[in-house]
């Protein structure tokens, strides 16, 4: 998650920034009342409470499982799963969508070129998680050659678009339209089990004057989640109409003339926090709890060039630029980066 060029102070409020749906409190609750172990992906990790927020409890917080130094910059794999190879479902909450009103700056056509890009030789930012992995030993910063990395697209990772617009969308959507729309466009993709999801992230979708509560200026901008569902773990990105926001996220943060700034900055940094950490937090994380995206500023977003398009990117964080790690938004390699 990603409020506005933000950092908090307690351990509490650190949960909140994990780019699950944290906007304020972690309220604690009973590992029985979340769910068991079970609720997280890897059984060595425990849950630990429901990260809460008015209208937007959907997501279980799993304990980490090894010992961090808040000191430490880097980010450092916690023994649970990334996506190998992340597949990008558009889904499209509200019959909102369908009128001149919800979509007035053609949004979804926008992220669906970003998205598309996000794969070959000419795409030198999502390069970046091709450093992270699964299979680490627990507390590690690099991957040896007993683990598997994340593997960076040839071919575009969207791999398509639901349209749930048989109904309007809530003036502020909650948890159960933005799970129910996640596990609808599961089930029309045919990602029925917990194996066809596990590389799968849902963009859960609203339309203009149709967002989630505390979206906007003073609050957040774009948030990654996970569900439990019949089908399985969904991890899911809220996206809502970032143009309502204006400058408070990301409007012409980079180009002076681009009011879709935002849209591709926030899109990039829950996709990249998705792929390597999609159930918080079991993927690769540092001593203050931040994800890949967390750890950078906003503010250092810059343009990319992509096979579909030049687009604003959020700054991510690599372990390998130099002895303690920075952000960048260019990975040619471990030595060619910035």
């Amino acid at each position: 998650m990603r409020k506005q060029n933000r950092r908090m102070s307690s351990r509490g409020a650190r949960f909140a920034m994990l780019g699950v749906l944290g906007i304020a409190l972690v309220t604690p609750w009973s590992a029985s009342a979340v769910g068991g172990a079970s609720a997280c992906r890897n059984t060595a990790m425990r849950p630990t409470g429901w990260v809460a927020a008015p209208a937007l409890d959907v997501t279980r917080i799993c304990a980490a499982t090894i010992r961090l130094d808040s000191a430490d910059p880097m980010l450092r794999y916690d023994s649970g799963v990334v996506q190998l190879h992340p597949k990008i479902y558009l889904v499209l909450l509200g019959s909102q969508w369908r009128t001149p009103a919800g979509n007035p700056d053609r949004e979804p056509s926008y992220l669906a070129k970003f998205y598309s890009g996000l794969a070959g030789p000419l795409d030198a930012w999502s390069t970046t998680l091709s450093q992270y992995c699964q299979g680490a030993p627990d507390g590690a910063a690099t991957c040896g050659p007993e683990t598997s990395h994340i593997v960076h697209p040839t071919t575009s990772p969207l791999r398509g678009a639901y349209f749930d617009v048989a109904t309007p969308a809530h003036h502020q959507p909650g948890s159960s339209d933005i799970i129910d729309a996640a596990t609808a466009a599961a089930s029309h993709f045919g990602n029925t089990t917990d194996a066809s999801n596990v590389d799968a992230q849902y963009i859960v979708m609203t339309p203009s004057g149709h967002s989630p509560e505390g979206f906007g200026p003073g609050g957040w901008c774009a948030q990654h989640a996970w569900t439990q569902t019949k089908y399985g773990n969904l991890s899911l990105t809220i996206l809502p109409y970032i143009p309502d926001a204006g400058p408070a996220c990301g409007a012409r943060l980079v180009g002076p003339d681009e009011s879709l700034d935002g849209v591709s900055i926030y899109a990039s940094l829950e996709y990249a926090e998705s792929v390597t950490d999609p159930i918080p937090v079991g993927g690769w994380i540092d001593g203050a709890f931040l994800e890949i995206g967390d750890k950078c500023d906003s503010r250092l977003a810059a343009n990319t060039t992509l096979a579909t398009g030049l687009f604003a990117v959020h700054a991510l964080w690599s372990n390998n630029d130099g002895p303690d790690g920075g952000c960048v938004t260019n990975y040619q390699s471990p030595t060619r980066q910035h």
